[in-house]
């Protein structure tokens, strides 16, 4: 199961899982974060470098054929992120991870 920290549009970090489809940590700082994926039971080092990959902003894959396009950095992250919500979880759980990181 992959886990990925994406800057949303009210400028903290958020948490999303790609097995599941849904954020499950938003307004996140990058201390907060790196500790949402050790409850998550992910290893320190694993933590660090999803923060990390997201504070550089930087795409999900390092080899770069994670095939985000588009949506590879900045908020096109957070966005493609949004749009799997959408697509898995239909509007009602979107319209909620919307308002969690817009606040």
């Amino acid at each position: 199961m992959a886990h990925h920290a994406v800057h949303h549009p009210g400028g903290c970090l958020a948490i999303f899982v790609t097995d599941e489809g849904r954020f499950v940590e938003t307004n996140r700082g990058p201390k907060d974060a790196a500790r949402g994926f050790k409850s998550l039971e992910r290893k320190p080092r694993y933590a660090e470098l999803r923060v990390s990959r997201a504070l550089e902003d930087r795409p999900f894959s390092r080899d770069g054929s994670g095939g985000e396009g588009r949506f590879s950095t900045g908020l096109g992250r957070w966005r493609h992120c949004l749009a799997d919500d959408l697509r898995r979880h239909g509007w009602a759980e979107a319209a909620r991870a919307i308002r969690e990181c817009c606040g």
